[in-house]
């Protein structure tokens, strides 16, 4: 079973103290949470694309915090 894949998702930015916390986030949330599109965009940051599912989202969001990620907040 796949998570609702509409277009478009919620995108959020988060930021580490270093590439290297980048690195390890980026690979572990990867594995844990592989409907969940990531990037690297900047020197020390993410961009995650949620999926639909509020639960699912917030268990992304829980192991982004344990990892020493912060979210950029949401501008209009």
């Amino acid at each position: 079973m796949t998570l609702n894949r509409k277009m478009p998702r919620e995108t959020r930015k988060v930021l580490f103290a270093n590439s290297t916390l980048r690195d390890v986030a980026m690979k572990a949330l990867e594995t844990k949470y592989p409907d969940v599109h990531i990037q690297k965009v900047d020197h020390n940051a993410i961009l995650i694309n949620l999926t639909d599912s509020k639960i699912y989202d917030l268990h992304v969001n829980k192991s982004v915090e344990d990892l020493g990620g912060s979210f950029m907040p949401i501008t209009a």
